[in-house]
C-alpha cells in the first residue's frame, strides 16, 4: 500500500510496469542530464582561472572580476539549468523505484495472508 493525500492506497501491476517503464524510456536522459551537469561544473574553474589570469591584481579582485564577467555568468546560468534537469529526473527516478519497491512489498504481503 502506498499512502497518498493521507490514505493508504493499492499499487496496481499496471501502474508498477508503468513505472518499470518510465525508467527503461528515460535511463539515457536521465544519465545524459547527468553528465551535462558535471562536465559544466568542472569547466567552471577551468573559465574561473582563465578570466583570472587575464586580470592584474590580487587575488581576490581576480576572483571577484572573473565571477562578475559576462562569459562566466552564463556558463553559470548553464550549470544551474544543468543541475535543476539532472536532479529532476534523478528524484522522478526515485520516485519510479519507490513506486516499484512499494508494490514488491505490497506483492509479498499478499502472499503472506
Amino acid at each position: 500500500m502506498l499512502k497518498i493525500d493521507g490514505r493508504y492506497t493499492m499499487i496496481t501491476e499496471e501502474e508498477m510496469e508503468a513505472a518499470l517503464n518510465w525508467i527503461r524510456s528515460n535511463a539515457t536522459r536521465t544519465a545524459i542530464s547527468r553528465a551535462q551537469k558535471e562536465s559544466l561544473e568542472d569547466y567552471t574553474s577551468i573559465i574561473e582561472a582563465r578570466l583570472m589570469q587575464s586580470y592584474e591584481g590580487a587575488e581576490h579582485t581576480k576572483k571577484a572580476f572573473a565571477r562578475s564577467n559576462p562569459e562566466f555568468l552564463t556558463h553559470w546560468e548553464a550549470v544551474k539549468i544543468a543541475r535543476e534537469e539532472a536532479y529532476k529526473y534523478q528524484y522522478l527516478m526515485k520516485a519510479a523505484e519507490i513506486r516499484i519497491q512499494a508494490y514488491q512489498t505490497q506483492s509479498a504481503n499478499n502472499r503472506k495472508t
